[in-house]
């Protein structure tokens, strides 16, 4: 009798198997929703860092050159975005790498700071890892907004980038 009751009692039942894949089924939901809400913060972390660090040299640049700006569209000696770009970000020096593009943010030409005129110009950046410099202004949320003078002898200005996030930007500003 009891060699009967055992042969019946092994195994799992219908409802138990369920139970186990209804869980197993949750936690895959779970981690396919996590996993690239995780990769897009990582990566507006990235972006986030570029402009922090961006700013920190260009203050450093100021300080290195009389309180001077990397805003003159064009320079004999310093004052000059490209001078700004070979001293103090090419190379290894800043990791301007866009982490979803693989391509630099910003480059002896590109990212090439912009004198304010409107809330919307210089352009805003419309996509993730475009990136936007402009003199004269200071961010005022999704916007630029007028912060001191226009011109190149400038000494405020902000740096907005594209975020992964509904389309957001992340700006810095000196002012």
């Amino acid at each position: 009798m009891k060699d009967l009751l055992n042969k019946t009692h092994r195994g799992f039942t219908i409802i138990e198997v369920m139970i186990v894949l209804a869980i197993a089924g949750l936690i895959m939901v779970i981690v396919f929703i996590a996993v690239p809400q995780l990769q897009r913060n990582q990566r507006d972390n990235a972006r986030q860092n570029i402009v922090n660090r961006l700013k920190a040299e260009m203050e450093t640049y100021a300080g290195n050159n009389q309180g001077e700006y990397p805003f003159k569209a064009s320079c004999s000696t310093t004052g000059c975005w490209q001078d700004f770009y070979n001293r103090y970000v090419s190379g290894d020096k800043v990791n301007v790498k866009d982490p979803s593009l693989g391509t630099d943010v910003v480059g002896p030409t590109l990212g090439q700071p912009l004198a304010y005129s409107s809330p919307t110009a210089p352009a805003l950046p419309a996509t993730k890892g475009i990136i936007a410099i402009t003199y004269g202004a200071k961010c005022s949320g999704e916007l630029w907004a007028a912060s001191g003078s226009p011109s190149t002898s400038a000494r405020t200005y902000a740096i907005m980038i594209g975020l992964d996030r509904d389309g957001t930007r992340y700006c810095v500003d000196n002012g």
